[in-house]
């Protein structure tokens, strides 16, 4: 064999060592290249196991604020004690105030994850039977069968009876009969074997108020109710759940008034109408309270709104749900209770009330007359409503609470849920 013969088999060779070395370096690479990608690959699984874990985590928690919002809106107050939501996964909501802005906050944590939010619904958006910027005058006994049971503390419920932004004279006793012998104040409620404190519970025959009658400058009786302010009142009026009674002015030099109102709330009452907005002034008669007192005992509480003029109620019986007296522009006086039922006694000369009082009243009240879920006044001072012979009302929050449906809702603090 010649030497050119061996010299091509001794390249060839060589050239097969280069494709084999190639060939495996090429592996390696691909090897090294799969096990960065696995490595990678099984990171991204781990994180994404996280992230569930994680998410998985707050919706619990979220749920366990849903879970304590359930527990709040049973009384609309802190609860004394707080159930778990998931015994097996130990959701225990926090439920607190904060006193800087009086907003419910509402918490729960899972493992590591913690969910909070607050709510902007007043934790007592009508606090008591009564409240009134009006001021409050009473003469006869005055007896609050039932009061609002407000907070709990170790010395009993903080009861509250009324609110008012004003004066209050009572020529006569009070007597808060408290929470243990009358009704419930709603349905369901428990006293935990406790009356309302001593500090909150007034009972005396020369009227000194105590807590539970309280004293509030700058009451917004409108606004806490609707949740709307006061400027927005026609925003209320307007709506679908109101039933718009127009009064009339009947001859010149007269205010506006519905002719026999007592009977036109009966009958809209009757056609299933609950929610009643009077524009103008308004007496129920003696003649006509009988059946509009058997009309409202048939509902699960009326809401009636007198607004812009004089409201009397006279006789005696009762009304299951709330009277709203409101007046913004509508200024009383002496002569304009001309022609009403009640006018016959406070233009009368001898009379149990000055005629300082007389002269600014624009709610008047004749009899023993109840009131099952409350009386609320917004009137520009110094308008007055007077209760002439007695003052006794109980209160019912679950007539309250239906008397405001489809007036108001739940709110919750705007960026504090899911409102993005």
């Amino acid at each position: 064999m010649n030497s050119n013969t061996h010299t091509y088999f001794y390249a060839n060779k060589q050239m097969g060592m280069v494709t084999l070395l190639t060939t495996s370096l090429l592996l390696i690479v691909a090897l090294v290249i799969a096990l960065g990608g696995h490595k990678s690959t099984f990171y991204e699984v781990k994180r994404a196991q996280n992230e569930i874990a994680s998410r998985q985590a707050h919706w619990a928690a979220e749920g366990g604020v849903e879970c304590g919002v359930a527990q709040y809106m049973i009384t609309r107050t802190i609860p004394a004690s707080i159930l778990a939501c998931d015994t097996d996964a130990n959701i225990l909501p926090n439920i607190v105030l904060d006193p800087m802005n009086n907003e419910v906050v509402i918490s729960a944590r899972v493992q590591r994850r913690e969910v909070s939010r607050r709510f902007t619904h007043s934790l007592q958006a009508f606090s008591g039977a009564i409240q009134s910027t009006s001021d409050l005058y009473v003469r006869g006994s005055s007896s609050i069968y039932t009061p609002d049971p407000g907070q709990l503390s170790d010395k009993g419920w903080e009861c509250i009876a009324a609110k008012y932004d004003g004066e209050f004279k009572v020529v006569g006793s009070i007597d808060n009969k408290g929470l243990v012998h009358g009704f419930p104040p709603y349905d369901g409620f428990d006293n935990q074997g406790k009356d309302c404190s001593t500090s909150h519970m007034t009972s005396d025959s020369n009227s000194l108020l105590k807590s539970d009658f309280q004293f509030e400058s700058n009451l917004k009786v409108f606004e806490s109710f609707f949740n709307v302010p006061v400027k927005h009142h026609d925003q209320v009026k307007n709506s679908e759940a109101f039933t718009v009674l127009e009064g009339t002015v009947s001859a010149p030099g007269t205010i506006k008034t519905l002719p026999n109102c007592g009977k036109a709330l009966t009958d809209e009452i009757e056609k299933g109408h609950t929610k009643l907005w009077v524009e103008g002034s308004c007496e129920i008669a003696t003649t006509e309270l009988h059946a509009l007192s058997q009309a409202s005992s048939k509902t699960k509480g009326i809401l009636l709104v007198v607004h812009e003029g004089l409201f009397s109620i006279m006789g005696t019986g009762s009304l299951n749900g709330i009277l709203f007296h409101f007046n913004q522009d509508f200024s009383p006086d002496l002569a304009k209770w001309e022609g009403f039922e009640a006018g016959v006694y406070l233009h009368h000369v001898a009379n149990d009330f000055d005629l300082s009082y007389r002269e600014r009243t624009s709610y008047y009240q004749h009899g023993s007359f109840t009131v099952t879920g409350g009386q609320l006044f917004e009137t520009p001072d110094p308008q007055v409503a007077i209760f002439n012979n007695s003052l006794a009302f109980n209160y019912n929050r679950d007539v309250i609470d239906h008397a405001r449906q489809g007036l108001t809702s739940t709110t919750w603090k705007k960026g504090s849920w899911r409102d993005f």
